[in-house]
């Protein structure tokens, strides 16, 4: 099945923030729970209530996550490795991490590697993470944690706002 927002309102102004917005970048997938960032940059409240009500009907939990408001998305914040274990800027999660998510083990990350894009690596598997070679630091975490770290130079892609999980949007977690 293949489902979009409406048409978003702009009654109010090209500027309105009524909506709904999502990005996908905001949206992490886990299973039937679904994490909805929302820094006001790109996806809000409206569009968070649309895919909660949405997705609601078929099983799934939709939780919002407020973030900073010069975080872009949510996974420049917040990476799911693998079950049980992420890779998480907390500073950048007005609200802390997620309940959901609160007894998995993490690998943190400095709040000055959120714009840098830190974060936005990609889970293959359950054993293999796509990092870039610039954030060795975090690979190295990964590595100790059973994690076999592929590192691909994305530092052009990087400086132009995008990095792994960017390029390829993965909608699916098994």
């Amino acid at each position: 099945m293949y489902v979009s927002l409406h048409m978003v309102d702009t009654s109010e102004g090209l500027n309105s923030e009524l909506g709904p917005f999502l990005e996908g970048g905001d949206v992490l997938v886990l299973y039937k729970t679904v994490f909805v960032g929302n820094s006001g940059q790109a996806s809000n409240d409206n569009g968070y209530r649309w895919l909660k009500t949405f997705l609601g009907h078929f099983g799934y939990n939709v939780v919002q996550v407020p973030l900073k408001n010069n975080v872009l998305h949510l996974d420049c914040a917040l990476s799911l490795v693998r079950d049980g274990l992420m890779i998480v800027c907390e500073e950048a999660l007005i609200n802390g991490i997620p309940e959901e998510l609160k007894n998995w083990d993490k690998i943190s990350v400095p709040y000055s590697d959120v714009s840098r894009l830190a974060v936005n690596g990609l889970p293959v598997n359950d054993s293999v993470y796509i990092l870039d070679p610039e954030f060795e630091y975090i690979g190295k975490q990964l590595i100790s944690k059973g994690i076999t770290v592929e590192y691909i130079d994305f530092e052009i892609s990087r400086s132009l706002g995008g990095s792994f999980r960017c390029s390829t949007q993965p909608l699916l977690r098994y």
